[in-house]
């Protein structure tokens, strides 16, 4: 009688393709009708959640097939207890359908590039010239060893009086960076106090002021170091990497650039320091952190 019940429980159990987790309540699955893979409501959530915050091709987890909208509406339903916690369906829906507005812009106008505020949960999208950015980009500095990233050989952009690369929100009322995508202001590196000085980009390149200060806000900055991650020196998102090269291409933009160093990626990096040792690393095994 006993094995019959356990046996009964075993068959009735599901196990999601990403977890592995086993599941005996249905409503706990959802079975992917491009591939046919069953996949839990929790990873299937935390898989958008990351493909919103990368602002990477919403696809499914386990074939690329593109997910439709009435399937992130359900996965949203389903994390947010159907409703139950509306502030955080609300919040969810939000960065969703900005992530939509911001895929919809960049394919109707593609010679424009859609930036987004990085201000804490700000959506707004602008929209700022492909060509034009790309030109700032190359004038400037791509090392922090650059001498022309010194504060006082550094050349601003100029546009009228101002900073060419400064960008005003007036949802969040915030400036950040159309370059670095780094809110204008940040909390100064190294500083863990409640209340930490901050750092201005003004007469700053975006290599330099990567430098000194911490990403888009101090609590998330600490969390990331605590898990080890690092901040891409391009658009500041986090990376957090669990084997494998130092060379890392990031998600967001593009970027290629060293973990150890957080600098942008040259031939040179395979003789980059090792965070961890602090000694220098020889071919072949030079890069390999396991």
């Amino acid at each position: 009688m006993a094995l019959r019940r356990v046996a009964g429980v075993e068959q009735g159990t599901r196990e999601c393709s990403i977890c592995w987790d086993k599941f005996g309540v249905p409503l706990n699955l959802k079975k992917r009708p491009c591939c046919g893979n069953v996949v839990c409501w929790r990873c299937l959530m935390g898989h958008i959640e990351g493909v919103l915050s990368d602002e990477r091709p919403l696809r499914c987890p386990c074939c690329a097939v593109e997910l439709t909208d009435l399937e992130v509406r359900a996965a949203i339903n389903a994390a947010t207890w159907y409703g139950a916690f509306w502030r955080t369906k609300a919040k969810l829906v939000r960065r969703w359908e900005g992530w939509s507005v911001g895929r919809g812009l960049r394919e109707l106008v593609p010679e424009f590039e859609v930036l987004r505020c990085p201000g804490l949960d700000c959506e707004n999208l602008f929209l700022v010239e492909a060509s034009a950015r790309k030109n700032k980009l190359r004038s400037e500095p791509q090392s922090y060893w650059n001498p022309l990233a010194r504060r006082f050989l550094y050349s601003t952009p100029k546009l009228g009086s101002g900073d060419a690369r400064r960008v005003y929100c007036n949802s969040c009322r915030r400036a950040f960076c159309s370059l670095c995508r780094r809110p204008w202001q940040q909390p100064m590196k190294g500083c863990r106090t409640q209340r930490p000085p901050m750092e201005s980009h003004d007469f700053r390149s975006c290599v330099a002021f990567a430098g000194r200060s911490l990403a888009t806000n101090d609590d998330f900055a600490a969390v990331g170091d605590a898990a080890g991650a690092r901040a891409c020196p391009s658009c500041s998102l986090r990376v957090q990497r669990s084997y494998g090269c130092n060379h890392i291409e990031c998600p967001g933009c593009r970027q290629h650039w060293c973990f150890v160093c957080e600098s942008p990626w040259s031939p040179d990096h395979y003789a980059c320091r090792d965070a961890e040792g602090d000694t220098f690393k020889a071919p072949p095994a030079h890069c390999v952190l396991m």
